[in-house]
């Protein structure tokens, strides 16, 4: 049976504990959306989707090639915006900056193509999903979101994680298949 597998780097606890907050101000905001838990707060670097269980062992081999070869690195969270960022947003994100992290998505793409997995053709564009919307009133989501252009924090790269979703009605529950420490 496949699993619906993506790579990411998890949100440290202190950091994820900011963001709740902001999620909880928003929740005030007349908007029908499914928030992110806590402990799912994540930067997307790759979604690989349906996966076969006998790749797992070759994407694990190049995602562990990729760590090996990173080393640590900070990663700033700031901001908060939408996509799409006019007309009628479906996600809220944080935004997050680093040179490092589209270094650390290049070489990881680079080395999944390798092993014959397809380039993303989309443009990186890393941020943390807050939440997804369902239903909103747009003015006073604009401007609540705007009352947040400042920097929340800062957090130090050191692993990057294989993990599984499972779709549920309660919406996606993930697990880390694996963790791959960088510059190990």
């Amino acid at each position: 049976m496949d699993s619906r597998l993506f790579i990411g780097i998890k949100i440290p606890g202190a950091l994820a504990d900011g963001l709740v907050k902001i999620q909880q101000e928003l929740k005030l905001v007349e908007l029908k959306a499914k928030f992110v838990e806590a402990e799912n707060l994540h930067i997307n670097l790759k979604f690989l989707g349906a996966t076969p269980q006998e790749e797992i062992e070759k994407i694990s081999f190049a995602i562990q090639n990729t760590a090996a070869n990173f080393q640590k690195f900070n990663i700033e969270v700031n901001g908060v915006g939408t996509f799409p960022e006019v007309g009628n947003p479906r996600v809220i994100w944080a935004g997050v900056s680093s040179d490092e992290l589209f270094q650390l998505h290049n070489l990881l793409e680079q080395n999944l193509s390798e092993i014959g997995l397809p380039k993303e053709t989309k443009k990186f564009t890393p941020h943390i999903t807050l939440a997804r919307i369902k239903e909103l009133n747009n003015q006073k989501l604009k401007h609540s979101l705007q009352t947040y252009n400042n920097l929340f924090g800062t957090f130090q790269a050191e692993e990057i994680s294989l993990i599984q979703s499972e779709l549920s009605e309660k919406g996606p529950k993930y697990f880390d298949l694996r963790k791959y420490r960088l510059g190990d």
